[in-house]
């Protein structure tokens, strides 16, 4: 299992930093619901909906990533476009449905969603407290590039060079 966590490292941080950012919500969820509203449950679940929304979406960038990453840069930013509408489509989808049938509050689903912003916020935390339990990532295996490169790379993207 730890072998499999540093494989995807970065997926699984993300996804840890969601979980924590909707226990705290909970945890404030449960007080304010007990003095405020009385409909704990109904909350709680809206929530917990948003937390499994949010870890489907950080699974999905990181599918969408990993697979543009194998085609030429056009090709991947039509791909990355077409996940990032897909994402965007299915919690409007998901949110309405949730609105029309009053099961949980929509309020809730969209906060435990924004899990995935706090979680990416949380991540360099979440990183260092993880470390010691999991162990760093290797480092890559690609040597670094020699300075003359970098230099010249620099310049052509300023357009110093080539006149």
């Amino acid at each position: 299992m730890k072998e499999r966590i540093i494989q995807n490292r970065t997926l699984y941080d993300l996804i840890l930093g969601i979980i924590l950012f909707n226990i705290i919500c909970q945890l404030g969820l449960i007080i304010g619901c007990h003095f405020l509203w009385g409909r704990a449950l109904y909350y709680s679940i809206g929530l917990w909906c948003g937390c499994v929304i949010a870890i489907f979406m950080a699974w999905h960038m990181n599918r969408s990533i990993s697979a543009a990453l194998d085609y030429d840069s056009e090709t991947a930013t039509k791909l990355m476009r077409k996940g990032t509408y897909i994402r965007y489509l299915a919690i409007i989808v998901i949110l309405g449905g949730f609105m029309i049938m009053d099961v949980v509050s929509p309020l809730t689903v969209f906060l435990g969603i924004m899990g995935l912003k706090a979680g990416a916020y949380a991540y360099p935390l979440v990183r260092n407290f993880l470390n010691p339990l999991v162990g760093k990532e290797p480092e890559s295996e690609c040597p670094p590039l020699p300075d003359d490169v970098l230099i010249e790379a620099s310049d052509d993207a300023h357009g110093e060079k080539g006149n």
